[in-house]
């Protein structure tokens, strides 16, 4: 409910924003800003269908590869810094920049996604961590069952992992518990 509230309302400010900037062309005809609201309304329409569809997609796939946009943008950047020093027709330039900066947000984006079970990296509420790691067990034997304290253990976190207690150590716990009660 509250997303389609959101979904609402962004369309409302988008339709009202589009009115706003073709109130702007007003000189080159009165329909402006009707057509500026309409296309506010089509672009509100495309985004919310993007989102939509967008569902299917992680929130770590898509933090990883904005990760590497970033670190893309920012080697293109240094990079092209030190182009710029060498004397050149703007022209030219601008086509180095162009392409440089696809390269590496191409690059950056590609090696963050493929790498991101790589490295730990903890961004607000969202961290990476490996999922393909066995998952680690802890295999209890009759002495520790008898002593009692695991369900104190367990409570204070200090054992990560799944507890494992074989059955055969569970009959032989329950044998010793019981064979003083004869």
């Amino acid at each position: 409910m509250t997303i389609l509230f959101v979904r609402i309302f962004f369309a409302l400010l988008t339709v009202v924003a589009g009115y706003y900037i073709g109130s702007f062309f007003i000189a080159s005809g009165p329909y402006w800003p009707v057509i500026g609201a309409i296309v506010g309304f089509f672009a509100a329409s495309i985004l919310i269908l993007g989102e939509v569809f967008m569902r299917k997609i992680s929130i770590r796939n898509l933090s990883a590869g904005l990760v590497g946009l970033v670190f893309g943008i920012f080697m293109s950047w240094l990079l092209l810094t030190v182009i710029k020093l060498i004397p050149m027709k703007q022209e030219i330039y601008l086509s180095i920049q162009i392409m440089l900066t696809l390269i590496f947000c191409y690059l950056g984006m590609a090696i963050a996604l493929r790498g991101k079970d790589e490295f730990s990296l903890v961004i607000p509420y969202i961290k990476f961590e490996r999922r393909d790691q066995v998952e680690e067990l802890v295999i209890l034997d009759t002495s520790v069952i008898i002593d009692g304290r695991v369900a104190d253990i367990c409570q204070a976190k200090f054992i990560t992992g799944r507890l494992v207690i074989p059955r055969f150590v569970l009959r032989a716990a329950a044998d010793s518990r019981f064979s003083g009660c004869a």
